[in-house]
């Protein structure tokens, strides 16, 4: 099975599908930090983002609600 480059349906407005992403980068003398992000597929506007110390299921949880 092989990665599709696009979605078969395509969104056509807002709202439709969003999407969710997490990364995580070190700060230099702070430490690491993890990145939650929402975006909407169609707008590519980020709905909703949290930045955390931690990768707990609870901060994920808060960037979700």
């Amino acid at each position: 099975m092989s990665a599709s480059d696009s979605f078969q349906d395509k969104t056509t407005s807002v709202n439709q599908m969003w999407q969710t992403d997490f990364t995580y980068f070190k700060i230099v003398r702070w430490g690491w930090y993890y990145l939650s992000t929402i975006l909407d597929d169609y707008s590519r506007f980020i709905v909703n983002w949290k930045l955390c110390a931690t990768m707990k299921a609870e901060d994920v949880k808060t960037d979700l609600r």
